[in-house]
Parts: C-alpha cells; sequence; structure tokens
C-alpha cells in the first residue's frame, strides 16, 4: 500500500504567481450560491452504523476547510470508516511535517512491538494504543519509555474516527473538529451501496458514526430535484423546483449544527438521493438555474413545496403557527385539479378515531360530532371542534391532518363524511327533519350533547332535560342516514344556525374523510407546476405564480 504526500511547494508558488499578475473575476459573495459547500448528513439509511464501507478508484484525505489541502493519497479503491471510543491514547509530543514523516515514526515503533499509527491533530502525529482509563495508559506508557526517546504524553479523546485498509491497518485517525475529508480521485465516492459528489466525512457520535457529504450546493441540487419530482417532467417545472429547493437550502443552513452539519437527506429537511438518482433533465434544470432564487422584498423567500393543491393553497398561518407571510397567501390554483392526487377518500372506524384523539392529548371518549372550521376562502379545515361522551376539544392547523396521519388525510382540504355533513341554508328556510329521527342538543352549557327521539318534546340525558324551543341551541337531526344542523326559531320553524365556512357531522361507526390534495399546500403544488409547464409557462411564471408577488432574481 502506498501513500504520498500530496502537496507540491513548486505548483502551489506558481499558482500564488499566477494570481498576482493575472487578474481575476469574483462574483460577490452571496450571488455564487452554487459553489458554496455544504454538509448534508447521510442519516436516512446510514445513522445507525459504527463501521462504514467506501469505495472508488482512489482516495485523497484533504483538510476540509475550503482551501481542500491534500494530507495523503491513499491508492487503493476500497477503505473502511470505523468509530472509536476507546477514550485515552498516548502521544508523542512531535507534530510532524508531513504524513509519510510521521508514518516512517509510527513504523519503527511498531517494529519494537509497539502499536502506533498516524494521527491528525492540528498536524500529522503519532498515537500509540487504545486505553479505557488513563492509569491504564500510564502504567504501559512507563513501560515503554526505555525503548523511545521520545517525549510522551497521555491524552483523552472518545470519538475518534479511523481511516482503515480492509484487512484493519490503520491509515489516519482523528476527530470531529479536524474537519477531515475523503474523496474519490475521480469525484464519484460510494458509501456503502451509493454514490456521492465531492466529499465525504465522519462524525463520531457516541460510537454511530454520522456520514456527511461535504458538497457543493449546486451538485446535491442534482441529488435533490429528482427526488422531490420526477426527472422526467417538463423541463420548466424541473427548473421551477430545482428555484425552489435553493432556496429552500440556502435558509436551512445550521439545521443540524449541533450533529456537525448543515441539512440532513429526509422529509425533515430535503429528500437526497446523491449521484445515483441525478436525471439528465434535472441536471439540465440545476444548471440552467445557476444561482437562480426567488426573492421578495430583496430577501431569499422560504420556498415551501407539496405534491397537489387539489384546487386551492393555504395561508401559512392557517396550518403551521406564525404571522401571515406576504408571498404564502392562499389563492385558487386551477392548475392543480386534474392530478393523480386531486381526490381522495379516507375512512377510520369510530372506535380508531378516538385512539388516535387520545393518543395524541385530545381525549373527549366516544366521538359524536366533529364541526369543522375552515379559512377565509371556506375551503381549507383550520381546526375542527370535536365533541364526545367526555366532552368537546379543539384539533387546529396541521394537527387537523397529523392525528389521523399524513398519508391517511393528505391535505387539509376535505370535509368529513359527506353523506353526515350538514348543508347550510338561508335564513328563515324551514327543515323539515323525518319522523323518529334522533336529535342530538349541543348546548351551549352543556358538557354533555344531549340525545333524544324527534317526536319528544323535550330532549331528556342522563344528566339535563332540554326544550327543543331554546335559540342559544344548535339542533343535529338525524334520519339514520343523513343530518342536519338546525336552530328553533321564534316563528317555530327551523333556520340555519352556522355560518357558510362551519359543518357538522354525527359520526356513525365510521368516519369518511373526502378530501383534495396532497401536502401541507403552503407555497409550490409540483403537480400544479407540472400543467403550468405543460401550458407553456416558463418556471419564473410559475414561482411567481404560486409565491405572490416574490420575484426570480
Amino acid at each position: 500500500m502506498r501513500y504520498r504526500k500530496g502537496m507540491s511547494l513548486l505548483i502551489a508558488l506558481s499558482l500564488i504567481l499566477l494570481n498576482v499578475l493575472i487578474p481575476v473575476e469574483i462574483k460577490a459573495y452571496g450571488e455564487n450560491y452554487d459553489s458554496k459547500y455544504i454538509k448534508v448528513g447521510l442519516t436516512s439509511e446510514l445513522s445507525s452504523k459504527s463501521t462504514i464501507n467506501l469505495s472508488g478508484n482512489s482516495f485523497s484525505v484533504v483538510k476540509g476547510d475550503n482551501s481542500f489541502r491534500e494530507l495523503l493519497e491513499i491508492n487503493t479503491g476500497k477503505i473502511v470508516a470505523k468509530s472509536k471510543n476507546f477514550g485515552y491514547h498516548i502521544q508523542l509530543s512531535d507534530n510532524y511535517y508531513s504524513y509519510d514523516s510521521a508514518l516512517s515514526k509510527a513504523n519503527e515503533l511498531k517494529n519494537l512491538g509497539i502499536d502506533a499509527s498516524v494521527a491528525y491533530d492540528n498536524g500529522f502525529r503519532v498515537w500509540i494504543g487504545e486505553f479505557s482509563d488513563e492509569s491504564s495508559a500510564s502504567t504501559f506508557m512507563n513501560s515503554i519509555v526505555g525503548l523511545t526517546s521520545d517525549y510522551m504524553e497521555v491524552s483523552k479523546n472518545d470519538s475518534i474516527v479511523s481511516i482503515e485498509e480492509t484487512n484493519g491497518r490503520k491509515i489516519i485517525s482523528f476527530d470531529k473538529n479536524q474537519n477531515i475529508c475523503i474523496k474519490s480521485t475521480d469525484n464519484i465516492i460510494s458509501v456503502e451501496s451509493k454514490k456521492y459528489r465531492d466529499y465525504i466525512t465522519f462524525v463520531n457520535n457516541n460510537g454511530k458514526l454520522i456520514t456527511i457529504n461535504y458538497i457543493e450546493l449546486g451538485s446535491y441540487l442534482k441529488g435533490v430535484v429528482p427526488r422531490e419530482m420526477s426527472g422526467s417532467w417538463e423541463l420548466e417545472a424541473l427548473k421551477a423546483q430545482a428555484v425552489s429547493a435553493r432556496n429552500f437550502t440556502l435558509l436551512s443552513l445550521n439545521k443540524h449544527k449541533d450533529l456537525g452539519f448543515d441539512i440532513c437527506d429526509t422529509t425533515h429537511c430535503q429528500v437526497y438521493g446523491g449521484y445515483n438518482v441525478e436525471h439528465p433533465n434535472s441536471n439540465r434544470a440545476v444548471d440552467e438555474t445557476r444561482d437562480k432564487v426567488l426573492k421578495y422584498n430583496g430577501e431569499i423567500a422560504s420556498t415551501f413545496y407539496y405534491s397537489c393543491s387539489g384546487g386551492y393553497t393555504a395561508n401559512n398561518e392557517d396550518v403551521w403557527s406564525g404571522t401571515p407571510i406576504p408571498y404564502l397567501r392562499a389563492k385558487e390554483d386551477i392548475f392543480s385539479t386534474n392530478t393523480p392526487h386531486s381526490n381522495w377518500l379516507y375512512t377510520i372506524t369510530k372506535q380508531d378515531a378516538s385512539q388516535a384523539l387520545r393518543s395524541n392529548g385530545f381525549d373527549v371518549g366516544e366521538i359524536i360530532s366533529i364541526e369543522t372550521r375552515r379559512d377565509s376562502h371556506g375551503v381549507r379545515v383550520v381546526d375542527f371542534i370535536v365533541t364526545g361522551t367526555k366532552g368537546s376539544k379543539t384539533v387546529s392547523k396541521e394537527k387537523v391532518r397529523a392525528i389521523f396521519g399524513y398519508n391517511n388525510v393528505k391535505s387539509t382540504n376535505y370535509v368529513i363524511d359527506d353523506s353526515g355533513s350538514t348543508t347550510p341554508v338561508d335564513p328563515g328556510q324551514t327543515v323539515d327533519p323525518s319522523s323518529n329521527g334522533e336529535i342530538y342538543i349541543l348546548s351551549q352549557g352543556s358538557v354533555y350533547p344531549t340525545k333524544s327521539n324527534i317526536d319528544n318534546l323535550s330532549l331528556i340525558s342522563r344528566y339535563t332535560t332540554e326544550k327543543i324551543n331554546s335559540n342559544s341551541m344548535n339542533i343535529v337531526v338525524s334520519d339514520g342516514k343523513s343530518y342536519n344542523t338546525i336552530a328553533y326559531n321564534t316563528n317555530n320553524n327551523s333556520s340555519n344556525s352556522g355560518t357558510t365556512n362551519n359543518s357538522t357531522s354525527i359520526v356513525g361507526d365510521k368516519i369518511t374523510f373526502n378530501g383534495k390534495g396532497w401536502g401541507h399546500g403552503i407555497g409550490m403544488s409540483q403537480y400544479g407546476a407540472l400543467n403550468m409547464a405543460k401550458a407553456g409557462y416558463l418556471y419564473t411564471d410559475i414561482l411567481e405564480f404560486y409565491y405572490t408577488g416574490a420575484k426570480v432574481e
């Protein structure tokens, strides 16, 4: 095995002279977005491993401080990264000027029967042994004092990463603070079964390796866009996705700073598949929108996106907590009405729904009714009041989906049990319920809804007796098949008691959600972007439609 120091003094001096003699035009920092290096945590599949296999043509080990100064070259196609949590080691005091000089000293000690290897700790060092406690390290150090004239000291570090040959021979060790990166000489490095561009580095997190792809933002986007949108889709839609993903990335940097990386490769941030998932069309979209971002009033916009709006987008504050954002306004979206996710149904038993509510801190007992309240457009559910045998609770914002599962209740654009939902009627309109139907009175002052036969003159429950002539009550009438919400008025006619944005469902054995679209509904609908591209719109048109008042720059 041959390891070579990778810096030539003559070449370095020549490059310095060239930089002095030849003027170089550089974009102002902040505009050259795609050349910026970011750290992507590969947590989707590699989060619990203590050993990671790497393969490539051959490897360069570099200092990952944007100078990418080569520390050594490894002339083999396969190496292994391992976490080391031994705690203590013995360190020679000398700081060696090159890898080769440190390796020579380590080999000298090995010939004396001492387990020595090369490490990088603000320079090349020689480490001896692996010890679980300081006493064991000190005892061993004292036993070898006569074998070498080098000054030694016991050192502690419990988060070491060791790069080794496949036979276990150590090449170099380092900790997370040294920012050591590994690159295949052909720029495509395989990590287990997946390939990635640029550099790979590691953090030892309590004995498990966090694998990090240190990569240019533009190269990173090539592994994001085809995971978030099919690479076979229209080019202008892919361009819109590329800009949205670029914005999202720039605003998400340092999201996982405590773990040693900027952004993860899962839906928590953006789905990233590396080199394996790249597609010629999406690569072209990234290249042709290089450094392009969407801005609102000169600031990079938060470009949230999702699968399909179902015909109407959402206000950000109706889904997530926070103040209204001017460019994330609900609007009609005719481009998202004829897609694979335009319509959906989800049915759950009353028992399972009650359990789901209970598991999420909304224990109302057995569900009796659900009243949905909608946004100012009367389209999306912003909260619902669920009433059961133990009282009522309000479920708000994204929890109106989350409680039952995001893949089940796919959007907030839904109605509950269409056959059992109320239909708003004009004031004064008479509603004639069927004989022998059941009615519930939802009294403002009563915790438990009351239920009785429609032919009775009063409603008798185990807690209260209520007369039907109270203007303060919502009366829900059921004939066993469909339901109406009414209120008794002074003319002995039943009239509408709710707003056009509210509807109430009496729950039978099953609850059916009848909805449109898929996703949170804030910002760009991906299927809407596809249909706009098919209709001849440019990516700038698409972005400026979904993000009101924002401009591509």
